[in-house]
């Protein structure tokens, strides 16, 4: 069975110098999973950079916005970018999409962590008959008419127990 690491492409990151500038490679690094910075969202749309919490964040207590948006008709939430913009303050993408900046001692936003897949490896071991989809699944997005947006991949599962006793594990 494949494991998700073969999956995910390592991609070079443009990381900010000490001075928060941007171009120097000698800050740049190579990763499989990354956080995105303010280069890599300029001229996406506000709605295209929209992020929903995770179920486990919202029992947790994550900050949500006051109305349902986007395709997924969700209350969106805060997230933090990898480039900081100056010493104290950090790049961040607001609820409405926007990209704006926050303390760094803030506490409301939340992490969105991404990553590049390899698309066609990924649909290979779905069509494959090695019991991939308890890898993973694909799910697609429909606006309101039934139109498919995209499509989400779902990797892993939840633990399907829950144990009697807190002091047993």
């Amino acid at each position: 069975m494949a494991k998700l690491k073969d999956f995910i492409v390592r991609t070079r990151i443009r990381n900010t110098d000490t001075k928060q500038y941007s171009g120097n490679p000698a800050f740049d690094t190579e990763d499989y999973v990354f956080f995105e910075g303010r280069d890599e969202l300029n001229g996406v749309s506000p709605e295209d950079r929209y992020v929903y919490a995770s179920d486990y964040a919202v029992m947790n207590g994550a900050l949500l916005s006051e109305q349902k948006i986007g395709p997924k008709d969700r209350q969106a939430t805060c997230h933090w970018l990898r480039s900081a913009c100056l010493r104290d303050y950090v790049d961040r993408v607001k609820y409405d999409g926007n990209l704006s900046y926050a303390e760094t001692e803030g506490t409301s936003d939340g992490l969105c962590p991404s990553l590049h897949l390899d698309l066609e490896a990924v649909l290979s071991a779905r069509n494959s008959a090695q019991g991939s989809s308890q890898l993973f699944k694909v799910e697609p997005v429909k606006d309101n008419n039934g139109k498919i947006l995209y499509h989400t991949i779902e990797f892993g599962f939840y633990p399907q127990d829950k144990a009697q006793n807190t002091t047993e594990l």
